[in-house]
């Protein structure tokens, strides 16, 4: 039950990036070369390759970091071990990576309105 906040924030986050790579079309015209990119960096850094634990520690710190594993490690932690301050910190990261995403998101479309 407690991770159910953090799979609709993990939803958000892939909406923006798939938003991002759906609006790099007004640059490029074919953007499967950036979904497949995308699909590849969320397989290794998400955790869904090698659980991030067992990462290298800096590996493991620069993976838990990226929105990749606010989005796919962190939801799917929360559902096998539901912990009160691992909900904090996945939810405030997810929070954040949205924040950064929508602000960016909003730029690269007005920009893409110009062109």
């Amino acid at each position: 039950m407690i991770a159910l906040p953090a799979v609709f924030g993990a939803w958000i986050l892939h909406f923006c990036i798939n938003a991002m790579i759906g609006l790099s079309a007004f640059v490029v015209e074919d953007v499967s070369a950036f979904t497949w990119i995308y699909q590849k960096l969320a397989f290794i850094f998400g955790g869904m390759l090698i659980p991030l634990d067992f990462y290298p520690q800096w590996l493991q710190t620069l993976a838990k970091f990226l929105p990749f594993s606010s989005a796919i490690y962190g939801p799917s932690r929360l559902f096998v071990t539901p912990t009160a301050e691992f909900f904090v910190n996945v939810m405030s990261l997810q929070l954040a990576w949205i924040f950064v995403l929508t602000i960016l998101l909003a730029v690269v479309y007005r920009r893409g309105l110009t062109s």
